[in-house]
């Protein structure tokens, strides 16, 4: 079960018989001088989002969320149809997007508790990670994944227009080269999957899978919003 607040207490991996949790301060993690993940257990610089989440929102962050035309590339909306008696569902992915951002420094604080994962994904890595979740919608066009199912001829697929948006010269790849260090081909890596390496193996099962830092983000938002019971605390009842 991941914790609410993993910056603060981490649980030493040889205290499953139920010991104290051990308090690694973030110097000694592998990835504790990414600065958003600083910033997290500082509590600086951060955004409240719905639910009960503080997302620490960085310079380099705030670049590329605020990148002209970004907003506007990501406007698929993960219920689908269902919005339509679902109206308050709240998972558009200009919010949502915050949302999973949070879900990935939680994922890899946690992971890089693990010797194994660090050993097969570096820092730069995770930096790609942590970008790739603020744009893991981008080329998404409304009800594009229902449609695309119909298998029409002819159709592109939704990332031949990610890699529009990522392409050399655009407004988001100068954002990403400038400020984060990154070539985009390495977002659209992680956003569809196409390079055979153990860590571009791992990495992009942490964005989309089966159980995955997007799904973990909207089903909770969604059920809050819907007046539902579901999606939430699945952490419980998967025990």
């Amino acid at each position: 079960m991941i914790p609410t607040s993993p910056i603060a207490v981490v649980v030493d991996p040889t205290g499953c018989d139920g010991t104290i949790p051990a308090i690694i301060p973030s110097m000694q993690h592998p990835y504790g001088d990414i600065p958003e993940l600083t910033n997290l257990e500082a509590g600086r610089g951060i955004v409240r989002i719905p639910v009960e989440q503080d997302v620490p929102f960085t310079p380099r962050v705030r670049a590329l969320v605020d990148t002209p035309g970004v907003p506007a590339a990501q406007t698929d909306h993960p219920v689908g149809t269902g919005v339509a008696c679902l109206s308050r569902s709240d998972s558009h992915p200009v919010r949502t997007c915050p949302g999973v951002f949070h879900n990935a420094l939680r994922y890899v604080w946690q992971l890089g508790r693990d010797p194994r994962f660090c050993e097969t994904v570096d820092r730069h890595t995770v930096e790609v990670l942590m970008a790739s979740a603020l744009l893991h919608d981008l080329g998404h066009w409304p009800y594009c994944h229902p449609i695309e199912d119909l298998k029409l001829p002819g159709l592109p697929p939704h990332e031949a227009f990610a890699a529009e948006f990522l392409s050399d010269g655009s407004p988001l790849a100068t954002v990403l080269q400038r400020d984060w260090n990154i070539e985009p081909g390495e977002v659209l890596d992680v956003l569809v999957a196409r390079t055979d390496t153990p860590a571009m193996r791992l990495v992009p099962s942490i964005l989309s899978g089966p159980i995955d830092i997007d799904k973990m983000d909207y089903l909770g938002r969604d059920s809050l919003h819907c007046g539902v019971p579901y999606g939430r605390h699945f952490d419980r009842k998967t025990a």
